[in-house]
C-alpha cells in the first residue's frame, strides 16, 4: 500500500470514527435546540459535511467542542437567511400594489439580496450601509459622508473596498 493510500485509508477511518461516534449526539441536541427533528438534520448533515471538508481531521482533539461550535455557524448562517428573505419580502410588500412581483420574480429578488448580502460579508455594517447608499441610492461621497458622519475621501475609501469585495468574489 503507498504512502498516499494510507493517508487517506486514516483520514476515512478519523472521519468514519468521528461521525459514528458524535452523529446522533449532535442531531438529538439539535432536535431539543430547534424543536425541528428535520431541521435538526439538515444542520447536522451540514456540519459533518464541513467536518469531512477540513484539511487536517486527525488535528481534531474536541470532537463535540468542534461539531458544536460549527453547527452553531450553521444554525446562524440559516437564521440570517431566514431574517434577510423577511426583511426583503417586507420591504416589497412596503412599497404598495403599484409595484407587485410574481412569486418567481420575489424569489429572484431575496436570492439577488442574498447575494449582494454573501459579497459583502467581509465589511463592517457601517461600510455595507456606504457601500449600498453609493450603488443603490445613487448617493454622492459628500450625502453619504454627512448621513454617516465620515469626509468624503473615507466614503470614498469604503466604496473601494467594497467594491474590491465585488470583483473578489466575481473572481473566484
Amino acid at each position: 500500500m503507498t504512502n498516499n493510500a494510507t493517508v487517506l485509508d486514516t483520514r476515512s477511518q478519523i472521519l468514519e470514527r468521528i461521525f459514528l461516534a458524535h452523529y446522533q449526539w449532535l442531531r438529538r441536541t439539535l432536535q431539543r435546540r430547534m424543536g425541528d427533528a428535520f431541521g435538526a438534520e439538515d444542520v447536522t448533515a451540514e456540519t459533518f459535511a464541513q467536518v469531512v471538508a477540513l484539511p487536517h481531521p486527525e488535528t481534531i482533539i474536541e470532537p463535540r467542542a468542534l461539531l458544536t461550535t460549527i453547527s452553531r455557524r450553521v444554525l446562524f448562517g440559516i437564521w440570517r437567511r431566514r431574517d434577510l428573505e423577511h426583511a426583503c419580502l417586507e420591504a416589497l410588500a412596503l412599497r404598495g400594489r403599484d409595484t407587485c412581483h410574481s412569486a418567481e420574480e420575489q424569489a429572484l429578488l431575496v436570492e439577488a439580496v442574498m447575494l449582494i448580502d454573501k459579497v459583502l460579508d467581509g465589511l463592517s455594517c457601517k461600510e455595507r450601509r456606504v457601500f449600498l447608499l453609493y450603488k443603490l441610492d445613487r448617493l454622492g461621497y459628500e450625502e453619504i459622508g454627512d448621513l454617516i458622519g465620515l469626509s468624503p475621501s473615507q466614503v470614498r475609501r469604503v466604496v473601494a473596498k467594497g467594491l474590491r469585495h465585488c470583483v473578489a468574489a466575481v473572481s473566484t
